[in-house]
């Protein structure tokens, strides 16, 4: 956020032979990425696309609202619920701008104003409503965190986290 690290589409330009991920390192900041690798794995992938400005991620929550599907947006290397947004195929596109503007707020008021250097590219996702958790009465989503782990000829894939959203979850 600093601008210290050129940035190149989705990835950063740095030495990735430092990380026990390798060359893989660029997949932990990039769930759209996770997704597509998912193909064919028994865990079915969600639709994504990502926009890499405001102007873009108009374009691309269209598509998804084309399709009747709900959007929800994040940002690039967010984490805790800030920069995330959900787009319900009913916002007309006035809403779809506010919330766009919501979610740059969010990402500033924790991160900065430098933000904006490297929040894109913005990532969408289909939403997918799994079962509540009720946590004091009140229904909240969540999300299953997996451990991958890749050897030559297979991948051992091992659930590990489950995470709550800190807010309970009215319906979008």
């Amino acid at each position: 956020r600093r601008g210290l690290i050129e940035k190149e589409g989705k990835s950063y330009q740095i030495d990735f032979s430092i990380y026990h991920e390798g060359h893989c390192t660029p997949i932990i900041h990039d769930k759209g990425a996770q997704q597509d690798i998912a193909e064919g794995t028994g865990i079915e992938p969600l639709l994504n696309e990502s926009a890499f400005s405001f102007e873009q991620c108009l374009s691309v929550i269209k598509k998804f609202h084309a399709s009747r599907l709900t959007a929800v947006g994040k940002m690039h290397g967010g984490s805790g619920g800030s920069g995330i947004e959900f787009f319900p195929d009913s916002f007309t596109e006035l809403q779809v701008r506010e919330k766009l503007e919501e979610l740059k707020v969010s990402a500033v008021q924790k991160y900065g104003a430098d933000v904006e250097k490297s929040m894109f590219p913005l990532q969408f996702f289909e939403f997918v409503k799994s079962t509540e958790y009720s946590l004091y009465g009140k229904p909240h989503l969540w999300d299953l965190r997996l451990q991958c782990l890749a050897y030559p000829g297979y991948v051992e894939v091992t659930p590990c986290v489950i995470r709550l959203c800190p807010k309970p979850f009215d319906a979008v």
